[in-house]
């Protein structure tokens, strides 16, 4: 299966891994210090939220996530599914080197990686450019998203700010991660659910300045 060309981002979606191993703070954090040194030579800022009071019964797990300037790097496992979801934006050149750790780190044969034009068992990954804004709005936007497609926050609001137009602004959710940076005049809004949500609600809130791409998440998972 062909995979998605998305030049700044890097998906995985990992199956059939231990629930005891995907339960485990130490494990998930032992993987961020990694990356984050290995990748990001410890300039990311490092969050962890053990997540284990879903809405959705039988829904936890462990997420994750190294933010940094114009970057982040996000693992969301989903324990009683025995499935992990690891997302990463930035700089192309820092892909190779991390597909490789993730590749080791999870070490499971059934893993998908983006593959295009196919229908996936849990949410979708949405990216799009959109025209300049603050980081005033980019926080606004964010909070109204979350009512707008019922998404829940396990986190504070993630903020890296160098100045008003160069940021970084991502929410953990149970269901994976909202997420905009801005550097300069490049804004990328990415939104990434475990559960479905009307693509519609997110768009009519921001100025795109080309089309969305859509990647659907779980296209391997067997419910």
């Amino acid at each position: 299966m062909e995979r998605y060309n998305v030049i700044n981002h890097l998906f995985y979606d990992g199956y059939d891994l231990d629930n005891e191993l995907l339960s485990n703070s130490s494990f998930v954090r032992e993987l961020l210090e990694t990356v984050n040194a290995k990748i990001f030579d410890n300039k990311g800022m490092i969050t962890l939220i053990p997540y284990f009071e879903g809405k959705i019964r039988n829904d936890g797990g462990v997420s994750g996530i190294i933010l940094g300037d114009n970057f982040h790097f996000t693992c969301h496992t989903f324990s009683f599914k025995n499935t992990v979801f690891v997302d990463y934006f930035g700089d192309e050149s820092r892909k190779a080197n991390l597909e490789n750790i993730i590749l080791t780190t999870f070490n499971t044969k059934n893993y998908d990686m983006g593959s295009k034009d196919v229908h996936g068992n849990f949410g979708k990954h949405i990216i799009f450019k959109t025209k300049p804004l603050s980081l005033t709005d980019a926080i606004m936007i964010v909070k109204l998203l979350l009512e707008k497609i019922n998404m829940t926050p396990i986190s504070e609001l993630l903020v890296n700010e160098k100045d008003n137009n160069n940021f970084d602004v991502v929410q953990l959710i149970a269901e994976s991660h909202i997420s905009i940076h801005r550097s300069d005049d490049d804004v990328t809004v990415d939104v990434f659910s475990c559960k479905y949500f009307d693509i519609n609600k997110v768009l009519e809130l921001f100025d795109l300045l080309d089309d969305y791409i859509e990647v659907n998440r779980g296209i391997k998972y067997v419910i």
